[in-house]
């Protein structure tokens, strides 16, 4: 099988956890879910006979995530960035809540589980607009060497 590819106009979310209420515990973000589950279906549905992949599975995911207005100047060069805006995303919001906000989305509709994945590549970075860009696909296992595994990494 081919890589399955999307990209969806989303704002990235990290995953929240669970709240306390009076009936018990409760998803706050299960809307946001519902949502993203819905554009992933739209997705997948434009692929034709593709069924969840099963087996070992690699992940690319970039999160394009929206520059906060202070970013950005006033006035007529309000399209200008201020010297001093970061290049990416230095959030107290971890690279892993982000990634384990869409992989639990794609679960039974992309893949079987996200416990598939066994190999990934993962980018927070600021844009004009919010996105999520995702690439899944199957993974031939062999072993590896963090050499190997982090080869073009720091480039």
């Amino acid at each position: 099988m081919k890589p399955f590819m999307m990209s969806l106009d989303f704002e990235p979310v990290p995953t929240a956890r669970a709240k306390a209420g009076k009936k018990g515990f409760y998803d706050p973000q299960q809307p946001l879910k519902n949502a993203l589950g819905f554009l992933i279906n739209s997705a997948v549905a434009r692929c034709k006979g593709q069924r969840p992949y099963e087996g070992p599975l690699a992940l690319g995911v970039i999160f394009n995530i929206t520059r906060p207005k202070s970013h950005y100047r006033t006035g007529k060069y309000k399209h200008l960035l201020v010297d001093n805006a970061d290049e990416f995303y230095p959030t107290k919001a971890d690279f892993d809540n982000y990634t384990k906000f869409i992989t639990d989305a794609m679960n039974k509709k992309v893949y079987v589980d996200d416990r598939q994945i066994i190999k990934a590549v993962i980018l927070k970075q600021f844009a004009r607009e919010g996105s999520i860009k995702v690439m899944v696909g199957p993974w031939k296992t062999r072993p590896m060497t963090i050499f190997d595994l982090t080869v073009n990494l720091f480039e």
